[in-house]
């Protein structure tokens, strides 16, 4: 069976939520469960999140208070190693570090981050911070935001344009088509974020939008949410809904040409979260999520194109993001 690796998936957040007993949030035994179903599945890696809001949404949605970046990051990669150890996750399975949305951090933090682990970052969650600016604003990337991309860059951190208005995008990849030409070679993915042609939702691509990413070499994760890929997402069944996904995975195929090398999926999954209304309409059953994806795929596409879409290309992204770390 073709292995599985998820381009998003807010695992880091997770931990940081559950090993704390005093979070209203807390349930370890959720958490062991959901490690269980993914990795006795063959999912075999992910870029996992420690994901940052607002502080007024940190505090109100995730009861966090106090917020420590490199602290919290800290702890969560240590807690994963212990998982780790303690068998929950098998050895083999290739993890990339990643926050998503910067707005606690100075971008003189990214060294030390990077020591700790970090690969990947998301400048913006949905509002605006020092950096640019979410689905939810409306302005775009800013000279500190800049400075962000070009340090990331430099250290080989991935950055990660979904969340970003279209303003803060299409400046953002301006800028780091400038960097290229000046013989940088940063890591460009948009991890989570569907077709608008299907849904019309702010943290959805245009057609453009993707054209741009295709020009810059950019990897694309489809997300398995039905709630981003149809308006009738709560009036159909689950076999609808892979339907749906197949039809929008054929469309960047086929008439965007967007390269099945540089194509991904991702669950941005976290299912003790409370929020049903998010994370309760995907279109595959986590305890099933590798052989229900390669099922769906395989009606449409040769074995070599589902490796790629299912494990190879993150795979690679992993490999890439190492291979910068030993040249250093």
């Amino acid at each position: 069976m073709i292995p599985f690796f998820d381009c998003h998936y807010d695992l880091l957040t997770s931990i940081s939520m559950n090993m704390d007993s005093m979070n209203k949030n807390n349930n370890i035994d959720i958490l062991i469960d959901t490690l269980e179903k993914l990795y006795d599945n063959n999912v075999k890696g992910s870029i996992i999140n420690l994901f940052f809001m607002s502080k007024e949404e940190m505090k109100n949605e995730l009861d966090i208070k106090n917020i420590d970046v490199k602290e919290m990051f800290k702890k969560s990669v240590e807690q994963l190693e212990f998982l780790k150890m303690s068998g929950y996750i098998k050895d083999d399975v290739k993890f990339i570090y990643s926050i998503e949305g910067c707005d606690f951090l100075e971008v003189n933090d990214l060294e030390e981050l990077y020591k700790l682990g970090l690969r990947s970052i998301l400048p913006v969650w949905n509002n605006q911070n020092r950096y640019a600016s979410g689905i939810k604003t409306t302005n775009g990337l800013t000279e500190e935001g800049k400075k962000l991309i070009k340090k990331a860059s430099e250290l080989g951190i991935i950055i990660d344009v979904s969340h970003m208005n279209e303003k803060s995008f299409f400046e953002s990849l301006e800028y780091l088509l400038v960097l290229k030409k000046e013989g940088y070679d940063p890591i460009i993915v948009a991890s989570h974020s569907n077709l608008k042609t299907f849904k019309d939702v702010g943290r959805n691509l245009s057609d453009k939008q993707i054209n741009t990413l295709k020009y810059l070499d950019a990897y694309m994760g489809l997300f398995t949410s039905s709630k981003f890929i149809s308006d009738n997402y709560l009036n159909i069944t689950k076999q609808e809904r892979q339907k749906d996904f197949l039809n929008m995975l054929n469309y960047l195929i086929n008439d965007l040409k967007y390269p099945t090398n540089r194509i991904l999926i991702s669950t941005d999954d976290m299912e003790y979260y409370p929020d049903k209304n998010y994370h309760g309409y995907n279109c595959f059953d986590l305890d099933g999520l590798n052989k229900e994806i390669y099922k769906l795929l395989e009606s449409k596409y040769s074995d070599n194109i589902i490796e790629q879409i299912m494990f190879n290309n993150g795979y690679d992204i992993y490999n890439k993001v190492n291979q910068k770390e030993k040249r250093k």
